[in-house]
């Protein structure tokens, strides 16, 4: 049985228990109170965070057992670190652009807010609440984009807006949009062209109303050049390129009709060279103007007319003068030019019969003695008969006679003539030898002894028994009157 002190004491044990677990529930509720704050005061900002060091020594101990770079690296806290550091490189490009377009002279509010964002999420990564920072920096990305969007916006509605204003003669509401779109990009080229030529814009009205005042009078010219003045300035005012266009216009149809009529002139007065240089202007101003071309064709056809009629001239009088070498290329260069022409192939020929005749005749006279020979002289005939022919043709066609020509003949006439009339030689020997001459005969010994032979060279041979034979040569001329010694007297 259990006595009293026993049950005493049993209950004291009792109760020290119970107040144990009491203080265990307790101790457990405070504890997950105490994690439940620390949590709301990682996830909540509740004012500027300010760095310390010694919690930053408490997070890097809690923190030093993830190896972000190698197994750990899928685990919420080091990607949302790589996240973070991905993010910082992105909003900070952003913001440099913002910068770079003048952002806090068109949205300081919210570029405020924007670096807000990022300097919150700069704060948390450095105390290593990569959960905040990447949401800091997520609403920074999204923000900086939106913006740069915006100044997209802004610039490119500056630049339509420009032009629209230009366009519809408004230069100051035009040069405004452009100095808008000069805030996103100051140094932008569109930017400086749209503000330049707002400025040039009453200036290029001012010249398009003197050129039309020019026009006006006729001074189509001196238009032309203030409006070239004004297209000079600004190469897109449609303005000035409408008025530059149509005054170029206006003076390519005025040259254009100016040159054809000179061209066409040209034909009639056939003026070859001021013609195809009229229509070759013509050309370019109209590449395929066909009346141009055609003009040129009829040109070319009256030049080469003119060509073989001046050849033909050339040919004639070379002729007539006896130029006949001279002749003879006239002729041959009107058949390059047009071989179907007769005219020029019958001078051709009959020039080159003239210059093969007066050649054989020149080397006929060049050794007259050659025709003492019968078969030379006979030629020579032939060719002399020739001769005369030509000059019956030559008298017939220009009636008079080609004089050197005719001379040419007459002197190979005279030295047939000459070759043919026997000249008396007087021979002398001892009575003993005998006489042989070529082609001739021989001749019974004598003293003297006369022998009629005609011009010429002949072999003369004496001979007498016991002595050696004695040989001359001799060329008997037309003049010739020595006597010729022929005698036998080396004993052999």
């Amino acid at each position: 049985m259990e006595g009293p002190k026993d049950k005493i004491i049993n209950d004291l044990l009792k109760r020290n228990k119970s107040r144990n677990k009491l203080i265990i529930i307790f101790t457990t509720i405070i504890s997950l109170f105490f994690i439940f704050f620390l949590s709301l005061f990682y996830f909540f900002d509740f004012g500027p965070d300010k760095i310390n060091s010694k919690d930053t020594l408490v997070l890097d101990k809690e923190n030093i057992s993830f190896d972000c770079l190698g197994e750990d690296k899928n685990i919420d806290f080091c990607m949302n670190r790589q996240l973070s550091i991905d993010l910082i490189n992105d909003i900070s490009n952003n913001i440099k652009i913002l910068e770079d377009r003048n952002i806090l002279q068109w949205n300081e509010k919210d570029y405020s807010k924007l670096k807000s964002f990022y300097d919150v999420g700069n704060r948390s990564f450095l105390l290593k609440k990569y959960k905040k920072s990447k949401d800091e920096f997520d609403l920074a990305l999204l923000l900086s984009e939106e913006l740069i969007k915006q100044s997209d916006k802004i610039y490119l509605d500056g630049i339509s807006m420009g032009l629209d204003f230009l366009k519809n003669g408004n230069p100051s509401l035009a040069k405004e949009k452009f100095q808008e779109a000069g805030l996103i990009k100051i140094n932008h080229p569109d930017v400086i062209e749209g503000i330049y030529r707002t400025e040039v814009y009453e200036e290029i009205n001012r010249l398009i109303k003197e050129s039309n005042l020019l026009i006006e009078s006729n001074k189509i010219n001196e238009a032309f050049l203030i409006s070239q003045k004004a297209i000079s300035l600004d190469q897109k005012n449609p303005n000035a390129r409408s008025l530059y266009e149509s005054l170029a216009l206006s003076i390519l149809e005025r040259d254009y009709d100016e040159f054809i009529k000179i061209g066409n002139s040209s034909i009639v007065n056939e003026n070859i060279k001021e013609g195809l240089k009229a229509f070759n202007e013509a050309l370019s101003l109209k590449p395929g103007s066909e009346i141009a071309k055609k003009g040129i064709q009829n040109l070319l056809v009256i030049q080469k007319r003119l060509k073989i009629s001046k050849l033909f001239s050339e040919a004639e009088d070379y002729e007539i003068t006896e130029q006949w070498n001279k002749s003879f290329d006239a002729y041959q260069n009107i058949i390059l030019e047009e071989e179907n022409i007769t005219k020029a192939q019958l001078g051709f020929d009959r020039i080159k019969k003239i210059i093969e005749t007066k050649k054989n005749i020149e080397i006929y006279l060049s050794n007259p003695q050659r025709l003492s020979e019968n078969i030379i002289r006979d030629e020579a005939n032939n060719v002399l008969a020739l001769s005369e022919q030509i000059i019956n043709d030559f008298y017939l066609l220009y009636q008079k006679a080609p004089k050197k020509f005719s001379n040419l003949k007459n002197e190979l006439k005279e030295s047939i003539s000459k070759m043919q009339i026997p000249v008396i030689i007087r021979f002398i020997s001892d009575n003993k030898t005998t006489l042989i001459i070529s082609r001739i005969g021989s001749f019974e010994p004598f003293n003297e002894k006369v022998i009629n032979l005609r011009p010429g060279i002949y072999e003369i041979f004496g001979r007498k028994k016991g002595y050696k034979e004695k040989r001359l040569l001799i060329n008997i001329t037309s003049d010739f009157k020595k006597p010729i010694r022929i005698v036998c007297n080396e004993r052999i």
